[in-house]
């Protein structure tokens, strides 16, 4: 049993060793600019959509039984599209 007990120490100073200077250090706190950009309502709308039209057309061309590639080009296709010229649109903005 003191074997186990050695390692369980062990262990316990390892995870002190990683940890604790994390949780004690004085870090300066992040400003509002900082923060991560929260997901707003349009974005959230657009990620709803999207789902719903994937599930939509993996049920029409069931791509499970083999046809895989009808469903990239309706169902994927779009999709990451929409993605992209979203992606360029928030570029754009941001640059103004």
């Amino acid at each position: 049993m003191s074997g186990f007990q050695e390692i369980l120490v062990i262990l316990l100073v390892i995870l002190g060793i990683l940890f604790l200077p994390r949780r004690v250090s004085n870090r300066p706190k992040k400003s509002e600019a900082d923060a991560k950009p929260r997901l707003t309502g349009k974005i959230r709308a657009g990620v709803a959509v999207s789902v719903v039209y994937l599930a939509l057309t993996a049920a029409w061309f069931q791509p499970w039984q083999g046809d895989s590639v009808a469903f990239l080009y309706a169902g994927l296709g779009p999709v990451v599209l929409a993605g992209l010229a979203f992606w360029v649109y928030a570029g754009f903005k941001k640059n103004r």
